[in-house]
């Protein structure tokens, strides 16, 4: 599984385990990469996974997510064993907010951190063209095999060949490639220009690749002698 990891800015701010409900878990600022503290964030396909410091053994952790600021519109209300939470990438539509308190050993609860906006990158990335490399040429080969990255979220990708960088005289557009290969078969001698992009389950085109070009070449001819 790929992940994407993104880095929050939190800090931790002093808990008092006598009295958790003096202060809060955590509080979120801009400073924490200074200070060394920060919680991840790991996107996959499907799931977010979402990790916090260990306050120690015993504790547990209560986790919210809404809609709202004021968090009247709660889309997740779970209480966690482990400094962590998975949830459907689809329970968070847009932009969120999160927050986390801690339980303690005792059961009492200390108080909610400020409220962390919390939005998913569902922009696909391109794929990046592995093959052909940029202005590789084929000398008496006119098979000429494709291969790109993986975009997360991708279900098919689009494959698109032409004959001028412009891509206005296209002379191949596949929307519906399922993997992430390809191979154009017997290929006229000339130069062609190739771009591949993503296309998520519900139909939405990410950004094209880079374009790359690539070049059949004609045999060398071969001289025969003159009497």
């Amino acid at each position: 599984m790929k992940l994407v990891y993104l880095f929050w800015g939190i800090a931790l701010v002093l808990f008092s385990v006598n009295n958790p409900a003096l202060s809060p878990l955590l509080a979120f600022n801009d400073y924490a990469f200074a200070a060394g503290q920060r919680d991840t964030l790991a996107i996959d396909e499907e799931n977010v996974h979402l990790t916090w410091k260990n306050m120690g053994e015993g504790f547990m952790y209560h986790f919210q997510m809404a809609k709202d600021k004021e968090f009247r519109q709660i889309l997740i209300d779970k209480k966690c064993d482990k400094p962590e939470i998975t949830f459907p990438e689809s329970a968070a539509p847009g932009a969120c907010y999160i927050r986390l308190r801690p339980i303690g050993p005792d059961g009492q609860a200390g108080n909610f951190s400020p409220a962390q906006r919390y939005e998913t990158n569902t922009n696909m990335q391109p794929p990046r063209i592995l093959t052909p490399e940029e202005i590789a040429e084929y000398r008496d080969i006119y098979d000429i095999r494709v291969t790109w990255t993986n975009v997360p979220r991708g279900a098919v990708y689009r494959v698109v060949l032409a004959r001028d960088r412009t891509f206005q005289y296209r002379i191949y557009d596949n929307p519906n490639i399922t993997n992430t290969a390809f191979t154009f078969w017997n290929l006229d001698y000339g130069t062609y220009f190739l771009k591949v992009s993503a296309i998520s389950k519900d139909g939405a085109e990410g950004p094209f690749s880079d374009t790359v070009t690539f070049i059949v070449v004609p045999p060398v001819p071969v001289i025969t002698a003159v009497e």
